[in-house]
Order: C-alpha cells, then structure tokens, then sequence
C-alpha cells in the first residue's frame, strides 16, 4: 500500500472500532490545538479563527461535526444501497476522514496569523485605521489560508471515500447522494453549534481581574454628577449623520432607529460636554439592541483634550434576529495620540447577558492622573489601560452607533447616560 494510499484511501486497511479510535484522538488533538489559537471548527466544512471559548466547546464542535455528517450519510447510505450499511465502519472512518483538520489547526498558531487575522478583523469592523499592515504576517496569513483550504477538500476527499466503501454506493449515485448528505450536514452542524454558543454564551475570563481588587462601577462616588435620562433633550446634542435614521428623545430614551442609507462609517449619536475639574471622571451609559440587520458597533466614548478619544465599544455579528452570537466589549486603543497599552485585563470580553433582550452598561472610569483608565462592562472589570503621561481632561461624551451597512434596519436604545467628576487637588 503506497503512501498516495494511506493519505487518500486509508480505509481500505483502517476501518471500524480502529478508524473510530484513531479519529476519536484526531478530532480530540485538533480542538485541543484549536483552543490554543481560537480557531473553531464550526460546522462540517468551517474553520475560523477568532472567538475565544472554553476548550469543551472546540472539543463539542468537532464530535458534533463528525456526528451530524456521519448520521446524515448513515441514512443516505440505506436509501441510496441495497447492501447493508456497516454501521462502525461508516461512524469510525468519518471520524478519521476529520485528521486533517489536526494539520489546518497547527497551521493556525503561526504567529503572523492570529496577528494578521485580528487587525483584518478590526479594520473589517471600522477599527485600526491607521494601524500599519505588516508584509510577513500578510504573508503568513495567506499561506495558512491556503493550507486550511486544502486540508478541508482533503477532509472531503476521505469523507467520500468512507461513505462509499462503507455504505456499499459507487458511481453517479454515490457522488450524487454523497454531496446531498454533505449540504444537509453542514446545516445541521451549524445550526447545532450556534444553539450552543446561544445557550452558553462563552466569556473571556479576565484572570487579572480576579486575582486584583478592583474598583467597582457601582461602588464609585464623585462629588458631583450629571444624569441624562432623557426625559427631555436638555443639555445634549443629537449627532444625525445618516438620513435614514432618525435619532431622538422618545419614551424617556434615546432612540437611533430606521434604515440606514449610507455606507460610510459615521456616528449617529448623543454627545454630551464633560466639566472636567483636574479629578477623577466616570462616564457610564446602558444600551439595548432592539433591532439589528447586520453588524455594527455601539460606543461610549470620552473625548480626552490631548490623548484622543477613549472608546469602550460592543460589538456584534446578528446571527438568528437579535442573536449577537459574536458580540463582545472592546477596548479601542487605536485612536490615541498618546503611547498606551492595556495592563491589566483583556481587550476583547464576552459577557452572559444579552444586549438583544436588555439594557446593558459600558463605563469608562478616569483615574485622577488622567494617565490610567478602567473599563467595565455590565459591572464586570475588564481592563485597565495606562498611558506614558497625562492625556488631559475630558471635553466631552458621547453614545454613538456606528456600521457601514446599507439599507439595513436598526432600532438601538440609550439611557442613563450618566458623567461624574471631582474636583483637582
């Protein structure tokens, strides 16, 4: 048996509880190499790199994967043949037809990758503007794309060659009914995979953030406070870049919702000016998703005087309605004039509740150096970021939403945008 053999028809001499065994340790390696670079293998035909998860459920897409195909083919295989289907040859050589996926995720810890693959990811979303491109990682990331491609059609090639061998089914038939399995697969491994990214909603643990007592939002008390709850539009302006939405004070709210008519990116927002008195500034504000056709960002953001805008946004990929199955906080650094990095906590965080059914806080705490900065979402820290001197005061605040997607609806809400500061030494 030469080597073209054993990489493209191995099953001729590995099949049944063998192939199971082999694929159960390949498919098990794969989601453990997967969870090092974030690489998911969400569906029957899907690699992406990108949302961090707990290591069980790289581990869950792949056994639901190798499932959802195997299952669907078994029952293809007994209307498409008149032989017996062998059950353990079929269920063990789909498994094994999985390993090269083991050689897409190695491929996917090239450093120049997950580098590249993020900054794609941003200046996708509107972020990193004038974030360099670097050559190599470019590079890098282009290769590991090629690789990734040609292991997912040499997955596909031995996932044939399983289904025929062990449902007894060749020719026209067998390519027909095999490719029909296939499409049917792909839509229930996704569908399953996105309920339990639903149901579980992974979050981005912040170690730091345990093992560091941290300043609380809620335990803050700065001398003086400013609330805008939008009983009236008092004290604020309203920023209406795209005709197609409408922003305004409704219901005791501030609404920015229609149908977007334009493709730049843009804020439509409520700004609000800051008394910055040389102490220690929070600037908070709660929002909810009501309705979202397509990506978009929302931000709260406090306009520094020297160091540039400091913006703590959420994210989001709508999935199924207001299903933000992508969305996470981000701290946004790339717009500072000033050197800064985050010290402490992550920059991108998941949290369990759901924008889509329910205010939300994002909350911006000033040090009073205005040197260092704490984010906080819903409550929880996640990150602190420290800059190489004093950015100045704070100018002023804004809630904003912002997406380049045109011709799509949006219905977002703010509330209790809310600006406290003491006083200077």
């Amino acid at each position: 048996m030469g080597i073209g053999a054993w990489l493209f028809n191995p099953f001729t001499r590995i099949r049944g509880w063998e192939a199971f065994l082999y694929g159960a340790m390949a498919i098990v390696l794969t989601a453990y190499v997967g969870a090092i670079s974030n690489t998911h293998f969400d569906g029957v035909l899907d690699a992406h790199t990108g949302m961090p998860a707990p290591w069980w459920m790289f581990l869950a897409e792949g056994l639901i994967d190798w499932l959802s195909l195997a299952g669907v083919l078994w029952v293809f295989g007994r209307l498409a043949s008149k032989a017996p289907v062998r059950n353990i040859d079929l269920f063990g050589t789909q498994a094994l037809a999985r390993w090269p996926m083991l050689i897409a995720a190695v491929a996917c810890l090239a450093p120049g990758y997950t580098q590249f693959a993020g900054l794609l990811a941003e200046k996708l979303m509107g972020g990193a503007k004038g974030e360099p491109i670097v050559v190599e990682d470019a590079v890098v990331f282009g290769v590991v794309i090629a690789v990734m491609l040609a292991a997912i059609c040499w997955m596909a090639y031995l996932m044939y060659r399983s289904y025929s061998m062990s449902c007894n089914v060749k020719g026209g038939k067998a390519i027909g009914t095999f490719i029909g399995g296939l499409l049917v697969a792909e839509i229930v491994s996704k569908i399953l995979i996105i309920g339990m990214f639903i149901v579980c909603k992974p979050s981005q643990r912040v170690t730091a953030a345990e093992d560091t007592p941290k300043v609380e939002p809620e335990s803050v008390s700065l001398q003086h406070e400013t609330l805008y709850a939008f009983d009236n539009d008092q004290g604020i302006q309203i920023i209406n870049h795209d005709p197609g939405l409408a922003v305004l004070v409704e219901n005791g709210e501030l609404r920015i919702h229609g149908k977007t008519t334009d493709s730049k990116w843009a804020a439509d927002a409520v700004q609000v000016a800051v008394a910055d008195a040389g102490g220690a500034v929070d600037v908070s504000g709660k929002f909810q998703i009501k309705e979202a056709e397509a990506s978009a960002l929302v931000f709260i953001e406090a306009a520094t005087r020297d160091g540039g805008p400091l913006i703590y946004m959420y994210q989001w990929l709508p999935v199924f309605g207001n299903v933000s199955m992508l969305g996470a906080y981000q701290i946004q650094t790339h717009w500072y004039k000033i050197p800064a990095d985050v010290t402490d906590g992550v920059p991108s965080m998941r949290r369990p509740e759901d924008p889509g059914k329910e205010f939300c806080t994002m909350r911006i705490h000033v040090h009073a150096d205005h040197k260092r900065v704490d984010f906080y979402a819903n409550g929880a820290f996640q990150g602190t970021v420290v800059f190489e001197k004093s950015f100045g005061p704070i100018v002023s605040a804004k809630m904003e939403l912002q997406t380049p997607k045109k011709g799509k609806r949006f219905d977002i809400r703010f509330d209790d945008f809310r600006v406290q500061w003491d006083p200077g030494d």
